[in-house]
């Protein structure tokens, strides 16, 4: 696990309540019981933990938790 996926993952167990057993494999936001409200407070958490941009259109009930994780990536924030 690399350095932003270890920080996606402490905030979704830290701040959103996921277990840590529940973010095995390839589940999506959706399995982890993310609604539209849930998306948009982890865009605004994912703003202010990392200092970039992520609108609330840019994350999906449908993501994994890796998808999430190349958002970041993807945003320029390196490990």
């Amino acid at each position: 696990m690399n350095a932003i996926q270890d920080r996606v993952t402490t905030i979704l167990t830290s701040k959103f309540g996921v277990k840590p057993e529940e973010l095995q494999g390839d589940v999506v936001l959706a399995d982890l019981r993310f609604d539209s409200l849930a998306l948009l407070e982890l865009a605004l958490t994912f703003s202010e933990e990392f200092d970039i941009f992520v609108a609330h259109d840019e994350l999906s009930i449908d993501h994994t938790v890796i998808d999430t994780v190349s958002l970041v990536e993807a945003k320029g924030v390196s490990a």
